[in-house]
């Protein structure tokens, strides 16, 4: 293991199924906390906090509609993920991971600039939204193979996907959706009210938010260390 490699539980891609499994949960809970502030050796920037410049967020219910521009987005939160399940497949050429994930808490901030209609009342909005989630949990999708091309042992990320995102409970405030801190408030609470739907329209988004820096991370371990290293056989 190079001295640049943070300290890895080794997990043999050929040991039985749940063995493997169970290892590559352990080892991944383990290394999280490991990259909180990033690591600069494998180019992984800090994860908690971490950065996004700039999504969109729009949201339709009866009266209300709300299209925001956001920058300068902070996420916090991840360092306390919890890995509850691991299913994988592997081989000397390919690898196939599944990742359970719980999150107790994740709250974003971002600066914004858009537009809010309630009913015929139509204004131009800026300024600060927080969104809060709690009891988070997602899956996380890696397929990776040998990256032939090179012939290096090393693993190319070959895809990755986000599924199965759910919350119990979403919160959101902002300031400046409307000019009028009444009208403001009505509209914050109109959205807290059916959060549930703000959340399912917000999932595509959601994806383009947290799958740059999972691959970010997956790549940082796989196109850095070699798969034998990363995962040895067992002789």
């Amino acid at each position: 293991m190079s001295s640049q490699t943070p300290e890895l539980k080794i997990c043999y891609r050929n040991s039985p199924t749940q063995e493997r499994n169970e290892c590559l949960r352990e080892s991944i809970s383990k290394i999280i906390p490991v990259l909180k502030n990033g690591y600069p050796e494998f180019n992984i920037p800090s994860i908690d906090p971490f950065y996004h410049d700039k999504t969109h967020f729009e949201y339709k219910q009866g009266i209300l509609t709300v299209n925001l521009n956001t920058k300068d987005m902070i996420v916090n939160g991840v360092r306390f993920i919890k890995i509850k399940e691991v299913r994988s497949k592997a081989n000397d050429k390919n690898i196939y991971v599944e990742i359970d994930a719980d999150f107790d808490r994740l709250e974003m901030l971002a600066d914004y600039k858009g537009n809010a209609v309630l009913s015929e009342l139509n204004v131009k909005s800026g300024g600060k939204l927080n969104l809060t989630a709690v009891d988070i949990t997602t899956t996380l999708k890696i397929l990776g193979k040998i990256n032939k091309s090179e012939n290096s042992g090393f693993i190319a990320i070959k895809g990755i996907d986000l599924s199965n995102i759910d919350t119990k409970k979403m919160i959101v405030h902002a300031t400046g959706l409307f000019p009028d801190p009444d009208v403001n408030q009505f509209a914050v609470e109109f959205i807290n009210q059916s959060w549930r739907y703000l959340f399912e329209q917000l999932i595509p988004e959601i994806k383009k938010i947290w799958l740059p820096m999972c691959e970010i991370v997956a790549k940082g371990f796989f196109e850095n260390v070699p798969y034998d290293v990363l995962m040895p056989k067992k002789k």
